[in-house]
């Protein structure tokens, strides 16, 4: 069977280094008890989740990572809990330091302080907009159409066809964004979500190796590089190394 990108990580031991402290800090209008807000990343490969009560729109959260790791806010307006509508959400990276979160209403409409990695993330979706707009029109195009539609192959060519040159399109910034900052985080992380959905190691590789030796020391640094060398080793006309995976 296939293995994608992210399950050979999964299947990597993962190294330890020395943890940093974070603090997240936000507020977000006026909510108050019983709104809740919630914290989710991602921990030796468990969702970590974390909440807290809003006072006047404030809450805190403070943790400890050894580098910055994806996250998302969810806040919920009622205090009801999390359900799969939820739709107020933010995502953004913990890191080592002071993170902040404003926001006049509510955790989509946020911006985040305090930290190089988030603005650049924001930056970076904002160049994506256009983009993003494609898709959700390509998405409700899809949504709209009869079943018959659907199961016509012309249409479903055409569907396709659109979403290669999204695709496409969306390769050519994020590539852009990883050459133009060799020492970002943000990079590396791309370049791990690029992965998951290439097949070619080979420019995978060389686009690693254009990242600062500083990333290439880092967790997901010597994951990835590990990773590769896997990918590489189970090509065709190779042989394989002595691994188990989970299917």
């Amino acid at each position: 069977m296939k293995k994608t990108f992210l399950t050979l990580l999964c299947t990597l031991p993962i190294a330890v280094f020395a943890q940093q402290n974070y603090t997240l800090t936000g507020k977000i209008g006026r909510l108050h008890t019983p709104a809740t807000v919630y914290l989710l990343h991602q921990d030796d490969n468990k969702i970590i989740t974390d909440s807290a009560k809003m006072v006047n729109g404030s809450f805190t959260f403070k943790g400890r990572v050894d580098e910055p790791v994806s996250a998302r806010l969810i806040v919920n307006h009622t205090g009801r809990g999390m359900n799969k509508q939820q739709t107020d959400m933010l995502n953004l990276y913990l890191e080592p330091g002071v993170i902040t979160i404003q926001s006049a209403d509510s955790a989509v409409h946020a911006t985040i302080g305090g930290s190089k990695l988030n603005t650049a993330n924001m930056q970076l979706q904002k160049s994506m907009e256009p983009i993003s707009r494609k898709e959700k029109i390509l998405y409700a195009d899809y949504l709209a159409a009869t079943s018959e539609q659907r199961q016509s192959k012309e249409f479903m060519a055409g569907i396709e066809m659109r979403d290669e040159a999204i695709e496409a399109e969306k390769s050519v910034v994020l590539k852009s964004f990883i050459k133009s900052n060799p020492s970002s985080f943000l990079s590396l992380a791309i370049l791990k979500s690029i992965a998951n959905t290439s097949t070619d190691v080979s420019d995978l590789e060389s686009t690693f190796n254009t990242l600062s030796p500083a990333l290439h020391s880092t967790t997901s640094g010597r994951e990835f590089a590990q990773a590769i060398n896997l990918m590489k080793a189970t090509e065709i006309g190779s042989v394989a190394p002595d691994f188990t995976m989970n299917d």
